[in-house]
């Protein structure tokens, strides 16, 4: 099947591994992918005008937080409510959304390339074991990947056809729909504007900048309407990233290159560098649009792993092209280096594929929706701030009383007496947070609300579990107790 079906072989590969993850990888991975996409429409479908009651527009566009909206709105229609349900089901549909990558890297390099080069950039995009989990993720930066790659690619297929420039006028059409995603990808469009001009190829060019500006004026519309400024979410975007340059996460200039030396596995991952460099004659929108995102984004100071991720296919894509064009590509040492790649990523994929990422605050929340009899509930992060992803219970914001600091169990002590007088026993759960023993805490709240019967102790998952063992002073074991109120 291989030989005769091979995209076939790819597409089943690929799907059967999203599968396992829109199954197993629930949860999500950090606070954009939930706090500022998921809760947001969440609210939204409650009424709540989250971001549009402010008076300064948030600094991030919002069309992804609108495809999002259409797809709850509309289980919400046919009676799909349940929290659960409806994240696995929007799982599914981003799985799938990135499974358009697998024939585009296929046929990208069977262009430029070989059938070889085709099959293993194939199923590195399909079983590199970072796909599988961020592919059901929502986090822009992977759910603009797609179109990212494929205004990148089509361009550069129709410069070696000159044939239709209007084509170009498509490419641009996707590389602006990727900016409407994750405005950050408008260095790839701008690296392709110059490459067009260097080479001098006038009806291209203008055909490309029509597309883009195209979806420029419908972003530009979008926030308008969304806002009441045209084009706001790049401009509050720019002047907020110019404020905050130095914020969150800093880090070395190269540390970028070390980053995506790490995915590619190493020693491996060292072959990038010649194999990439030999694309540049035949690949130059590719090479040079993957050169300028990583060189802007290493000369900014801050810097956040998953902001690489846009062009990971198209470093995947750049690596294999970059392989086949080489005379040693089947030198012993190369093939060497390919089997261990391939060993090392299938060690780290069920790993991540079936990685419950941030278990310990949705499995709670989860276990509340569907328990009966659920008040008020307290979260003592006395010892872990942070903060619960309260979609997954269904209920609202003002249900929850968090615990940050010792004066906190004052404020909840006080609470609990003006609540009583109008209900009994108003708080019925209480959800702690602790690495190692949760005893302190939970008899600290014993001390308030009476005896606390634990419930269910959620424990790391496997990859959270490792993390916490090779650095535990930076990364927290991401454990909870969730305990109910006798």
């Amino acid at each position: 099947m291989i030989r005769k079906h091979p995209l076939a072989t790819l597409l089943v590969i690929a799907g059967t591994l999203r599968l396992l993850a829109v199954v197993f990888a629930k949860g999500y991975m950090a606070s954009d992918d939930h706090f500022v996409v998921i809760q947001v429409v969440a609210d939204w479908l409650s009424g709540i005008p989250v971001w549009f009651r402010d008076a300064t527009p948030i600094v991030r566009g919002v069309s992804y937080q609108y495809v999002i909206y259409v797809l709850m709105w509309l289980l919400k229609m046919i009676g799909i409510t349940d929290p659960s349900v409806v994240m696995a089901i929007n799982r599914l549909l981003h799985a799938m959304w990135s499974m358009t990558i697998i024939p585009m890297v296929y046929f990208g390099l069977r262009h430029f390339a070989d059938q070889r080069a085709a099959w293993y950039g194939g199923l590195l995009a399909s079983i590199h074991f970072l796909v599988p989990f961020f592919s059901v993720r929502n986090m822009i930066e992977v759910a603009c990947q797609p179109l990212l790659f494929a205004g990148i690619i089509l361009i550069e297929v129709e410069l070696k056809r000159e044939s239709k420039p209007r084509w170009m006028f498509l490419g641009g059409i996707f590389l602006g729909a990727a900016f409407m995603i994750r405005i950050q990808t408008a260095v790839c469009a701008m690296a392709v504007f110059f490459v067009l001009l260097a080479m001098r190829r006038w009806r291209e060019l203008l055909w490309f900048s029509l597309g883009a500006l195209t979806m420029l004026l419908i972003q530009g519309l979008i926030d308008y309407i969304s806002w009441g400024m045209f084009l706001s979410s790049v401009f509050h975007t720019l002047s907020f990233q110019s404020r905050m340059i130095h914020a969150y996460v800093t880090n070395e200039w190269y540390t970028h290159i070390l980053t995506i030396l790490g995915i590619l596995i190493p020693p491996f991952s060292l072959l990038l560098i010649p194999w990439t460099a030999a694309t540049i004659k035949k690949l130059p929108v590719t090479f040079w649009a993957v050169v300028a995102f990583v060189v802007v984004h290493s000369v900014i100071p801050q810097k956040q792993e998953r902001y690489l991720l846009p062009i990971l296919p198209l470093l995947i894509f750049l690596l294999t092209a970059g392989w086949s064009m080489v005379k040693w590509r089947d030198r012993g040492f190369v093939r060497a280096l390919w089997n261990w790649m391939w060993a090392v990523n299938l060690v780290l994929l069920p790993i991540t594929t079936f990685n419950y990422s941030q278990k310990a605050r949705v499995e709670p929340l989860v276990i509340l929706s569907h328990a009966p009899n659920v008040n008020k509930i307290v979260v003592d992060a006395t010892q872990k701030p942070v903060w619960l992803p309260t979609y997954y219970s269904k209920k609202p914001l003002s249900e929850f009383q968090y615990i940050f600091k010792e004066a906190d169990y004052d404020t909840l002590s006080y609470k609990l007496s003006v609540l009583e007088q109008e209900q009994p026993h108003p708080y019925s759960h209480a959800i702690i947070f602790n690495d190692r023993d949760p005893e302190p805490q939970r008899k600290r709240l014993e001390s308030i609300l009476g005896t606390l019967t634990l419930e269910k102790h959620m424990r790391p998952s496997l990859a959270d579990w490792i993390l916490h063992r090779s650095n535990p002073n930076f990364n927290h074991s991401k454990e909870s107790w969730l305990y109910s109120i006798d």
